[in-house]
């Protein structure tokens, strides 16, 4: 630094050209060091936010993959409702389909009433009949055993 005159009350120009001149230094210094630390500073900020990108565009990748994944379970669900509802008869239709067998099923057992009634009568009507014919045989048989028997 420069020096004041012996007094130390006034500068001379000599003395204020170096303290200028200095101080132009030391300020030039400074805004070097400034410069440099702000360059580094957006140096660090760029490499910072280019690896918040990445490490987002990375989150979205994964985000979408996720995505696509559920959905594409989320279609197959739908596909197999729509599946089950295309192959699946509807109420009304069983209903009625369920009524139309339970009057057929109904019919065929009338109609087996009926002809197991009718067959057997018959068939009892047939049991009476050998009967009636076995007692007349038993009867002219004793007879003839008898007249038989009797004569001699």
């Amino acid at each position: 630094m420069a020096e004041r005159d012996p007094d130390g009350n006034r500068w001379t120009l000599e003395t204020l050209r170096v303290l200028i001149e200095s101080n132009d230094l030391r300020y030039a210094q400074r805004f070097q060091a400034q410069s440099e630390a702000l360059t580094a500073a957006f140096a660090a900020q760029q490499n910072a936010v280019s690896a918040a990108l990445l490490a987002a565009d990375r989150a979205v990748a994964k985000a979408e993959t996720a995505s696509e994944k559920r959905f594409d379970a989320v279609n197959e669900f739908r596909q197999s409702l729509a599946d089950q509802s295309r192959l699946q008869m509807p109420r009304a239709e069983c209903e009625e389909r369920m009524r139309s067998m339970k009057e057929a099923i109904d019919k065929l057992e009338q109609e087996v009433r009926l002809d197991t009634g009718a067959k057997r009568g018959g068939r009892d009507s047939w049991a009476i009949i050998v009967a009636l014919i076995a007692v007349a045989a038993n009867v002219i048989l004793g007879a003839f055993y008898v007249a038989h028997w009797s004569t001699k």
